[in-house]
């Protein structure tokens, strides 16, 4: 799924809900958490976020805010990636940010 397999799919949500319990589950937004891991991994293999959002069922409009948590969540669970994600944040980007509407949604 995205550049893993199946297997490490699931090892990656597992890792990233023992870490992050609150991660779990459905939000506000009906998403559910396998999906929000999912729809990141997706946007950062190069999917644009309108595609990416309506692929996986999500509203366009809370997609960024989902992101920035799901991405901090697994920053948080796998912190030696860290710096990695970080590189493929900022070639994702122009200015080092990602952009939604000219406001930065993560620095």
């Amino acid at each position: 799924m995205y550049g893993l397999t199946p297997e490490r799919f699931d090892q990656l949500h597992d890792r990233v809900l023992a870490s992050n319990p609150g991660f779990q589950g459905v939000r506000s937004t009906r998403t559910d958490s396998r999906v929000r891991v999912a729809a990141a991994l997706r946007f950062l293999n190069g999917g644009s976020a309108l595609d990416v959002s309506r692929i996986h069922g999500m509203r366009t409009v809370s997609f960024y805010a989902q992101f920035r948590e799901t991405i901090g969540a697994i920053g948080f669970a796998l912190p030696a990636i860290e710096e990695r994600l970080q590189a493929v944040l900022e070639a994702r980007s122009t200015n080092g940010k990602l952009q939604h509407n000219g406001h930065a949604t993560f620095a």
